[in-house]
């Protein structure tokens, strides 16, 4: 089976960490690509400068308080790109408010998550209860389904 590409904009190194932590857990076949700016994210989605080569991913997961170039901003173009928008992104921030979830969805987030603390919250938060499923391709359909709604 092809690795799931996940590109993960993230500036704070222990929500990167716990992101892996938890597709390892559930065993999904990833490939993790990590920028930590909005910009770093729009040039490597737009394979500009140093990331030209960079693979398209299958997945975006999005902080939203992110350096130089918000998350808001990142979305925004992902969504009007027509390359770009039928790449599902979900957005994984601190953020509780009612609002900021209703703003990602609106701007065309599949998915709005509050990020966890543990690696075991944040498989759950991601992936529901897949604990049960045997096999690699059953967790990465379960997964993608997830997901992508």
């Amino acid at each position: 089976m092809k690795d799931f590409r996940i590109l993960h904009v993230e500036d704070e190194d222990a929500h990167a960490f716990l992101l892996q932590a938890a597709l390892d857990k559930a065993a999904i076949p990833n490939r993790l690509f990590r920028v930590s700016s909005g910009e770093d994210a729009l040039a490597f989605l737009l394979r500009t400068g140093t990331y030209a080569d960079a693979e398209s991913p299958h997945l975006v997961v999005l902080d939203i308080g992110l350096p130089r170039v918000d998350g808001w901003s990142v979305l925004a173009t992902i969504k009007k790109q027509r390359d770009l928008k039928q790449i599902p992104v979900v957005v994984l921030s601190s953020s509780q408010r009612d609002a900021d979830s209703s703003r990602a969805l609106q701007l065309g987030a599949h998915r709005y998550l509050v990020k966890q603390s543990s690696i075991a919250a944040l498989s759950e938060a991601l992936l529901g209860n897949t604990g049960e499923i045997r096999g690699q391709s059953a967790r990465y359909t379960s997964f993608k389904t997830s997901v992508t709604g």
